[in-house]
């Protein structure tokens, strides 16, 4: 995470636990920066993205002013993690496009987490947060339910609008809440067939254990089979911490017949791999190309230039806050919605055409290694 982010992050959430009140003005920027031990020049920016969430206001030569949250309708957004300090990366890159979005028209979103739920927090307490907190709707952010987890039942409960992002179709079963999800498998489909229209037949694939984007272990050599490039189904490796991925492409790299190309399950993975490469003595992307999945463009600083699938944060944030605002036509009756969140290929500086060069002894070259 860039220190700016780092920073964002943490006078969100004191803003969040009521360290500063609305309308009360923060502490100057020398005196902040020296206290969050940055500069300057990181602490601007992250107060810029503050202001960009609405959560703070500036003042000309006076400072920066924790927004009043009179005559604003409040939402609540359930994000993982068992501290605020500790919520999940997407959750995090959704919370901050949600109250950019909210900002808007000047709502606000307050933050629960869904740990809460899960230790002994009472329907009673649950009632009179709602009823406090004057909550207009709620935020799921995630997915992955099989529909026994108790912040089902309390969200069910809570007798509000609720709008689930992340989530996928099959979500249906378990709740009537409006769906927005991306197409996994397409998401990483997409990726590959870029690769191969470059010419790439030799695709190493890096998962996160069995998160395979809504492939199995099963399927996906078939995907690649039907894609002409059998020969990448000896190239997938699976990862359980991020810092085996530089162990993973050495052993790639250093095998009989490299991959010309990586897809990698997400865009730290991906940074990795360039890390590696780099690391090597490998120009990326003349002799190897590199591809991540995304949905937050902001993070990608990467030489060169990180070349995703991004599944985009900023549209399901977006598409959730629109149909929030369209609950009076939906809560409370049989519509169901479920609200496909579109994918593209954003091409930048680590993906080439694959080129093969013959040398003297017969043997292939692959993109000039």
């Amino acid at each position: 995470m860039l220190k700016k982010e780092n920073i964002f992050k943490q006078l969100r959430i004191r803003i969040m636990r009521g360290e500063y009140q609305p309308g009360e003005k923060l502490p100057g920027e020398s005196a902040l920066a020296a206290e969050l031990k940055v500069s300057r020049m990181t602490l601007r920016a992250a107060l810029r993205m503050l202001k960009e969430s609405g959560l703070i206001r500036t003042e000309n030569r006076s400072g920066n002013y924790v927004r009043e949250t009179e005559n604003r309708k409040t939402y609540l957004a359930a994000v993982y993690g068992d501290e605020l300090e500790h919520i999940s990366v997407s959750c995090l890159y959704l919370v901050q496009e949600l109250q950019k979005c909210l900002a808007e028209s000047g709502d606000n979103l307050e933050l629960i987490l869904t740990e809460q739920f899960r230790k002994g927090y009472s329907h009673t307490r649950w009632k009179n947060r709602l009823a406090r907190g004057k909550i207009a709707g709620i935020f799921l952010c995630g997915g992955g339910y099989v529909g026994d987890e108790p912040e089902l039942g309390f969200l069910k409960d809570a007798c509000l609008p609720v709008v689930q992002l992340l989530g996928k179709p099959e979500d249906r079963e378990i709740h009537d809440f409006p769906v927005m999800y991306h197409n996994s498998s397409e998401v990483l489909a997409d990726g590959v067939r870029y690769l191969h229209s470059l010419g790439h037949t030799r695709i190493a694939t890096l998962f996160k254990h069995d998160h395979m984007r809504g492939f199995t272990r099963e399927t996906y050599p078939e995907f690649l089979k039907a894609c002409g490039i059998g020969s990448s189904i000896e190239l997938v490796r699976y990862f359980k911490r991020m810092n085996q991925v530089s162990q993973l492409t050495r052993e790639l790299m250093f095998s009989m017949n490299p991959p010309t190309a990586f897809m990698c399950y997400c865009d730290n993975s991906a940074m990795r791999v360039l890390e590696t490469l780099n690391e090597l003595g490998y120009q990326v992307p003349e002799q190897v190309s590199v591809m991540g999945i995304c949905g937050y463009l902001e993070r990608l600083f990467t030489v060169p230039p990180l070349s995703i699938v991004n599944f985009h944060y900023d549209l399901t944030a977006q598409e959730a806050v629109k149909v929030m605002r369209e609950a009076d036509q939906w809560y409370g009756t049989d519509r169901i919605i479920t609200r496909p969140i579109p994918h593209e290929i954003v091409v930048k500086g680590s993906t080439a055409p694959c080129y093969r060069m013959k040398r003297e002894d017969n043997e292939y070259l692959v993109n000039g290694i």
